[in-house]
């Protein structure tokens, strides 16, 4: 597939960062990229995550996956199911399963050793974009705080 040759090309430019953040659409589980209607976007977004997730050159880094608009892939799911892009999914139209499925195709992109951080999020849902930014900001500088001597307790 092409997207991998291009990902690769520009990979090696991020080199030693500390973090990743991948952030995709839920909702475009049914939607085509533009000008390739025979390209899905959530299929091309998983794409592009192995291609990131399993370079040499990021493997060090820690990975957040925002799966974002989760209020608009709820409605989209009573009303075009999961199955039609993704003909292997065998769960209900419920968002929870739906959602648990799709989690579960990212995550089992990975195959180094390091933790995938997974946010289902609402970009337009300020309170819990706080929340979510404030715990990828703690998994940023907390290693960093630690390297330096200074430790703090989240309750």
């Amino acid at each position: 597939h092409d997207a991998l040759p291009i990902c690769n090309r520009w990979l090696q430019s991020f080199e030693d960062m500390t973090m990743v953040i991948f952030c995709t659409a839920l909702s475009d589980y049914d939607c085509v990229s533009a000008g390739q209607e025979d390209r899905n976007r959530l299929q091309e977004s998983l794409k592009i995550f192995d291609c990131i997730c399993n370079s040499r050159w990021l493997a060090n880094s820690l990975k957040i996956l925002f799966l974002n608009k989760k209020d608009v892939f709820v409605e989209k799911l009573k009303r075009s199911p999961l199955t039609t892009s993704f003909p292997d999914y065998s769960g209900s139209s419920t968002y929870e399963e739906a959602v648990t499925y799709i989690q579960e195709r990212f995550e089992s992109l990975n195959r180094q050793d390091d933790a995938i951080y997974t946010h289902f999020t609402c970009a337009t849902d300020t309170r819990s974009m706080h929340y979510v930014l404030e715990a990828v900001s703690d998994l940023l500088i907390g290693p960093a705080n630690r390297r330096v001597g200074y430790y703090s307790l989240l309750f």
